[in-house]
């Protein structure tokens, strides 16, 4: 266990902010407004980080305003989320307070620093709650616009932490991405157990995704015993939500006859669901179905169709198949 105590701090930071009515709320001097701005500079220079939270609390309070003591404060929270002395619960939770008051990257960092501390699951689980659950959605989409376009390895880890974010205040998008960077590694260790455990608070809530990719994990026996039939069942929950890869996924499962009786023409006719929901993959397959006359009658013309289609889709055996065939890319 951690054995880090917080530095000693004076004893008037000991005593819980309390939220008081507007007309009671302290007003400070510019003289004293310096003096402020500094004492919260020298506490973060000496890691005494609550004492300097609680500072700039008092001077928002007093002026939510301060551009200065927005500044002191993240400068706080930063070098507080670096470093390895912990928060203690009421810490905790006037970082939050801070969060949902004056700024909501407060939050980020005090999931931050308990990332990197080892208590990101429990502890922090509870305490974030505290934070305004509709800003949820805000971190999910900050994370999915940082993984959108080529993202690199620092993208990938700050991605990670908004969606854990947002997935601890119970987004269900949120808590896919989380399974998601999980299973495959993406700004994270790869760790099946608690990807899974994500994949079920997502799928609880309905989402079509994390049924897919639940299914992937027992057709692929990641983390757990291989169970095609299990991953049939999930695929269909998901196709029945009109979920593209779903519909590539369970096709192909009845094209090879796996965890489901073989059905040609039932694998063609997901695979034609899933092109027309815009699936590469299933564009794909669609085109060996007609090219094959796998399920249905061999008709090459739609079989050029689809391969074209798949290959404008980026889907890299369809570019393949169009230059072996001649056709200009």
């Amino acid at each position: 266990p951690d054995t880090t105590v917080l530095p000693e701090q004076p004893d008037s930071s000991k005593t819980p902010v309390v939220v008081e009515p507007a007309d009671a709320l302290p007003q400070f001097s510019q003289s004293e407004v310096k003096e402020l701005l500094t004492a919260i500079g020298e506490a973060v220079e000496t890691e005494k980080f609550p004492y300097a939270v609680g500072l700039a609390n008092d001077l928002l309070r007093s002026n939510p305003a301060n551009t200065a003591a927005v500044e002191e404060l993240n400068a706080a929270l930063t070098s507080w989320s670096a470093s390895p002395v912990r928060l203690d619960d009421e810490s905790s939770r006037l970082i939050l307070e801070v969060a949902s008051n004056y700024d909501p990257e407060a939050s980020r960092l005090l999931l931050l620093h308990y990332q990197k501390t080892g208590n990101a699951d429990g502890e922090i689980a509870s305490l974030i709650k505290l934070a305004p659950t509709e800003g949820a959605y805000r971190y999910r989409e900050a994370g999915d616009r940082l993984i959108s376009d080529e993202p690199d390895s620092e993208d990938l880890e700050q991605a990670f932490q908004y969606f854990l974010l947002a997935a601890t205040q119970g987004d269900a998008g949120a808590q896919y991405r989380v399974a998601e960077s999980l299973i495959y590694g993406k700004g994270c260790p790869v760790d099946y157990e608690r990807g899974e455990v994500w994949l079920q608070r997502a799928i609880k809530q309905g989402d079509d995704r994390a049924m897919n990719l639940l299914g992937l994990c027992y057709l692929q026996g990641w983390g757990m015993e291989t169970d095609r039939e299990m991953a049939v069942k999930l695929f269909t929950k998901s196709v029945e939500k009109g979920n593209p890869r779903a519909h590539f996924n369970l096709g192909a499962r009845f094209a090879k006859g796996e965890g489901i009786a073989r059905n040609p023409a039932r694998a063609h006719q997901l695979f034609y669901e899933g092109a027309k929901l815009g699936n590469p993959e299933s564009m794909l397959m669609l085109a060996r179905t007609f090219e094959k006359g796998f399920g249905v009658a061999r008709n090459l013309a739609e079989a050029e169709n689809w391969y074209q289609e798949a290959a404008a889709r980026g889907n890299f055996e369809a570019q393949r198949w169009r230059r072996r065939a001649g056709l200009s890319d």
